[in-house]
């Protein structure tokens, strides 16, 4: 290897057939791996941020687990069989796990998906140290190096193009699923028949009895390990490697959706710079080691990683909160749009040159004079805060490549003129003025309809994750009859023994507004009434009534019934409407997010930007007015808002 060059390897039908299988194996576990991460992260409506960290985490777990369990195993079946029958065998199990896992994806079963991850974590398991033994039957000591270099490199190219790949079939619109379970099926088909083609690899050791305790064995493992310095520091050193790196796999999806507010895209593009830093890595390290395995690399290369894992960190330590942003707005430098002082105050001059609405300003208490627009310093303030959401509004239009259908203008024209009190003002408008105006109101509309676009399949997923939202979480319904003595409710419970319809005795005797509706509270919910009237509710039995209990309000007949079961038809409306206000919320926080994350700037002369919170406890950003108004002919420059540029 002193004279050539380590892919001469790849002509060789003692390596070529091997490395393919290896690659193949990487590159599906990764299409399987990163398609069930978006789906978790990016694609299930129902998962809040919570649920995401704790699959994503749980994923990889299961993923692992299997090494810790059964590597000790697996040793011993690669020493005592021949390495290319088991490799063969593997892959057979493969295409076992990707048939269950395409059905799983198509029935979009997390938990059978979870139960496959902790399958092909067996299969890799059952892979690696094949893969690791197989080497040195197969490469002189001088082939070593570039041999594991090229292997390095084909798993990581593999995890590239498998990361990619996962990551956009997951994403097709109605057939994600089917295209990632064809995909693995395939590639799981295509590792087979790479294995059947390579050579045979006699044995080890033939003879050895193989301890099927998994525990007992690692820890005899562990003490053989121990007994060899060089080994067991190696060990420790490839154990950290992949420790550090499982630490960025695992937290990368919630990393680019929550601190980097990036998009699938943006996740798919870190994860693949990663991957190809590591393939470079493995190249490079046989030509720094000079063909030998060389040790001295390895401090290099942990001080590195320290020093970029802490630069990460301190490159952006704050969550900028679930944005969405594409590939271009997250890593494109930051693009400045200009609000400039003509067009703002060529707005303004159309708003109180427009007579009728002048007159509302000055009802409202503005100071309005069309010749001086800095007395009142509060309405320009005002409108240059309209105008910088419109900045970010249509650049999220934008990145969303949205368009404006003829009857979405045509509802906006309506919109926008009812955002005016009266009937009289939108019309006042020039007709340039309205044309703009209308616009923005279109782009805005269909910037919130995507935001807000719902289906039963969407509602339905919602629904099983937020069920107690819709339903009684008790299970009871109350109903009561409230009287002023003790008296008063002991005959009626005498009544109800004998017969009495609750519902009756509680429309002619009960003194609160329930009795129209026979006494009904509804569903008896954590904290909903007075201590005593809630406890004793919670352990009447069903369907008999139990007092006098009482309370500040008086004596009360209590009546605990069964709640019906809510299903997702018979809450449909409410779900969709649940759906559509938080796609309003996502919005919000998409904007306010961009907002956070880019800081506009504006010009003193015009106010201060800041986050204000109204008298509903709402928090938005918007132009505080200075102080004291500067004359209109002193605000020279510009106002100018950074903002981002992409696809969310």
């Amino acid at each position: 290897m002193a004279d050539t060059n380590q892919f001469q390897l790849l002509r060789e039908r003692r390596f070529l057939p091997f490395f393919l299988t290896q690659a193949l194996g990487a590159f599906n576990d990764n299409v399987f791996k990163n398609a069930l991460v978006i789906l978790l992260a990016f694609l299930t409506a129902e998962l809040s941020s919570a649920d995401v960290n704790l699959y994503t985490n749980l994923a990889a777990g299961l993923f692992i687990l299997p090494f810790l369990l059964f590597s000790a195993t697996s040793g011993q079946l690669s020493d005592k069989y021949d390495k290319a029958r088991l490799a063969q065998l593997v892959k057979v199990l493969e295409i076992a796990i990707m048939l269950v896992a395409f059905v799983a994806f198509v029935a979009h079963s997390i938990p059978l998906l979870l139960a496959m991850l902790f399958m092909m974590g067996v299969h890799s398991t059952l892979f690696g140290p094949l893969k690791y033994g197989l080497l040195p039957q197969v490469l002189d000591e001088r082939e070593l190096v570039g041999g594991n270099g090229l292997i390095e490199m084909g798993t990581f190219l593999a995890i590239l193009i498998g990361t990619i790949l996962g990551s956009s079939l997951i994403r097709i619109d109605n057939a994600g699923a089917w295209w990632v379970g064809a995909a693995t099926v395939t590639i799981a088909v295509a590792g087979l028949l790479c294995a059947l083609a390579m050579p045979k690899a006699a044995p080890v050791d033939p003879g050895l009895k193989i301890n099927w305790n998994p525990f007992s064995e690692t820890w005899n493992n562990l003490a053989h390990i121990r007994g060899d310095r060089a080994v067991f520091l190696s060990c420790l050193g490839i154990s950290w490697f992949w420790f550090y790196g499982s630490i960025y796999f695992t937290q990368l999806p919630n990393y680019t959706k929550e601190v980097l507010g990036g998009d699938p895209g943006v996740y798919t593009l870190i994860l693949a710079l990663f991957s190809i830093g590591i393939a470079v890595g493995s190249i490079l390290c046989e030509k720094l080691s000079g063909h030998k395995v060389e040790i001295g690399l390895v401090p290099f290369g942990s001080i590195g990683m320290t020093l970029f894992g802490a630069d990460l960190y301190f490159a952006h330590p704050a969550s900028s909160g679930q944005l969405g942003l594409g590939v271009a707005a997250m890593f494109g430098q930051p693009h400045t749009l200009h609000v400039s002082r003509a067009r703002l105050l060529s707005e303004v001059r159309s708003l109180v040159t427009n007579k009728p609405f002048a007159k509302f300003l000055k009802e409202q208490s503005f100071t309005i004079d069309p010749h001086d627009l800095s007395a009142d310093s509060k309405l320009t303030a005002i409108w240059l805060t309209q105008l910088i959401q419109q900045a970010t509004i249509d650049e999220l239009f934008a990145a969303r490549h949205l368009k404006v259908t003829a009857a979405g203008r045509a509802s906006a024209a309506t919109n926008a003129a009812g955002f005016f009190p009266g009937e009289t003002i939108f019309p006042a408008f020039s007709e340039k003025f309205r044309a703009t105006l209308i616009d923005r109101q279109a782009r805005s509309e269909a910037l919130l309809a995507s935001y807000t676009k719902t289906s039963d399949a969407d509602g339905e997923a919602y629904f099983r994750a937020n069920q107690a939202q819709f339903g009684c979480p008790s299970g009871k319904n109350v109903a009561h009859i409230l009287v002023k003595t003790e008296a008063e409710a002991q005959t009626i419970l005498d009544q109800l023994a004998a017969g009495g319809s609750f519902a009756t005795l509680a429309a002619q005797n009960s003194t609160d507004g329930s009795a129209q509706q026979g006494g009904t509270l509804g569903c008896l919910k954590a904290g909903e009434f007075v201590p005593a009237f809630q406890s004793a509710a919670e352990t009447a039995p069903v369907g008999t009534p139990v007092g006098p209990v009482k309370t500040q309000f008086g004596y009360h007949v209590i009546l605990a019934t069964k709640a019906p079961a809510v299903t997702y038809a018979s809450a449909r409306a409410q779900v969709l409407d649940a759906l559509k206000t938080k796609g309003q919320q996502d919005l919000s926080t998409a904007v306010n997010g961009i907002f956070k994350l880019f800081k506009p700037h504006i010009d003193a002369r015009f106010g201060t930007w800041k986050l204000v919170t109204n008298s509903q406890g709402q928090q938005a950003y918007q132009v505080t007015p200075p102080k004291a108004p500067t004359p209109a002919t002193s605000r020279e420059g510009t106002t100018t808002t950074t903002l981002p540029v992409g696809s969310p």
